[in-house]
């Protein structure tokens, strides 16, 4: 069942073991079990215990006491996978956030500079000189590289408090940084440069 967990063929397996009429059962897993899943498990541990609390109780004392036993239910699980989960949700939420500010900013910045330069004396003479089409399109790759300027002053401010702090004890042994790595790929670039253009 391990190596299936490490070859991504099942995502975990439940061990269950009977001691001293306790049943102890343990998740292995590289993640931790969704919340509904986890619950329907102990919910019908619970009832097994349950019946094997009456099926030993006599209504004394001591049996009444078992019949309030629960599950003895531990998690296993591999922690390195844990903070990649952590880190991707993270850097999905703010990527998101991102992209947002980024248009509301330039979507706003462009209405204003067209609203002020229509119907004036320089735009006479542009459009007397050149295409409309011509102007628009020489705007909007303009507005482009204003755009990317600005992601990659971003990027490299993060590049540079990266290599700043990436001796810092929390960051160098819970492998945050190799997890960084791996949701800002390639294909995270190509999203974002696909998203500004559909704007």
């Amino acid at each position: 069942a391990q190596t299936a967990i490490k070859d991504e063929k099942i995502k975990g397996y439940l061990t269950v073991d009977q001691e001293d009429s306790v049943i102890k059962a343990v998740y292995h897993g590289e993640t931790s079990l969704e919340s509904g899943i986890k619950l329907a498990v102990t919910n019908r541990l619970n009832e097994l215990q349950y019946q094997l609390n009456r099926s030993a109780a006599n209504l004394s004392q001591e049996q009444e006491k078992r019949l309030s036993q629960t599950v003895d239910f531990t998690e296993k699980i591999d922690e390195s996978k844990e903070n990649k989960k952590i880190v991707q949700t993270i850097a999905a939420a703010g990527l998101g956030f991102f992209l947002y500010m980024i248009l509301i900013t330039y979507a706003s910045v462009t209405a204003q500079e067209v609203a002020s330069e229509k119907g004036t004396k320089i735009m006479e003479v542009v459009f007397s000189s050149i295409r409309a089409s011509h102007y628009f399109y020489a705007r909007m790759l303009a507005l482009l590289l204003v755009i990317l300027t600005h992601i990659g002053i971003y990027v490299v401010g993060g590049l540079a408090a990266i290599l700043l702090f990436k001796d810092l004890p929390i960051l160098a042994q819970s492998g945050i940084l190799n997890h960084i790595g791996e949701a800002f790929s390639l294909n995270t670039l190509l999203f974002v440069l696909v998203s500004l253009f559909m704007y």
